[in-house]
């Protein structure tokens, strides 16, 4: 969580700062590379946690889940 509000709160100011020495026109590429960046850290985390068996349901009794 700590990384999502440092995100937002340092992301409006560097791209307001970009784009006042350039234009806005930037803005659908920044939006691109982070939808990008966060598609591939969370099929990157997906990996991980497959690989360490740690997504997958050890006791198969309960039938709430």
């Amino acid at each position: 969580m700590a990384v999502a509000y440092t995100g937002s709160t340092f992301m409006p100011p560097l791209l307001g700062f970009i784009a006042s020495h350039s234009t806005i026109g930037i803005f659908p590429f920044c939006i691109a590379v982070f939808v990008a960046a966060m598609l591939l850290s969370s099929e990157k985390l997906n990996t991980l946690l497959t690989k360490n068996d740690l997504l997958t349901r050890k006791d198969k009794s309960s039938k709430a889940f």
